[in-house]
């Protein structure tokens, strides 16, 4: 995770900047000549200032250090969260009784990515068509969702809170991929059954 990313600043940016793209699309990096495999997801936290007098920017991603304005690399992004929709939190937010520490959810979610399908049958998605990377991430935000919610594709809600859910996520990422390389994402999202 990257806090504060609209201010990071890296030493060796271009060589970062190939390792974050190879690393997003294959899951592994190189260090020290050792080539390593890893399935940990890449997050980038921002306090973005959107309005700047004017209606909402939708060049948001221009705020982020240069290296995340190729578009090649933001391709590889599978959603973004629009933080300015969530609420600040509040001390009516605390809760008031027992809870669940947050690195035991994490354990837990840990734990969901490789469970078998036969003790935990949740996280199937529809075979999807359209743009390999726009499938790809939906398809991978989609079985998230589906874990989390505990809603297959049989379920009456499944698009309404997987299935939809997870193609506007991916819809931002490419709305910014639109501001930066207009001449190859002009067509909006378009992933089907």
């Amino acid at each position: 995770m990257l806090d504060e990313g609209q201010s990071i600043t890296f030493k060796g940016a271009d060589d970062i900047h190939a390792k974050f793209k190879d690393y997003l699309e294959s899951g592994q990096f190189s260090v020290g000549g050792k080539k390593i495999t890893s399935e940990c997801g890449l997050i980038i936290l921002a306090n973005i200032d959107l309005f700047e007098g004017q209606p909402r920017q939708a060049d948001y991603i221009r705020h982020l250090p240069e290296m995340f304005h190729d578009s090649a690399l933001m391709d590889r992004f599978h959603g973004i969260i629009p933080g300015w929709k969530i609420p600040r939190f509040t001390t009516d937010c605390a809760a008031q009784g027992m809870g669940i520490k947050a690195d035991v959810f994490g354990e837990y979610l840990h734990q969901l990515r490789t469970v078998s399908h036969l003790e935990f049958p949740f996280g199937d998605c529809p075979m999807l068509k359209g743009d390999s990377r726009d499938v790809k991430a939906v398809l991978r935000l989609a079985s998230a969702l589906s874990k989390l919610l505990l809603i297959n594709p049989d379920h009456d809600d499944y698009e309404e809170y997987v299935f939809n859910p997870a193609k506007d996520l991916r819809a931002r990422v490419r709305s910014q991929l639109l501001e930066l390389n207009p001449q190859e994402f002009l067509k909006p999202i378009d992933v089907h059954f």
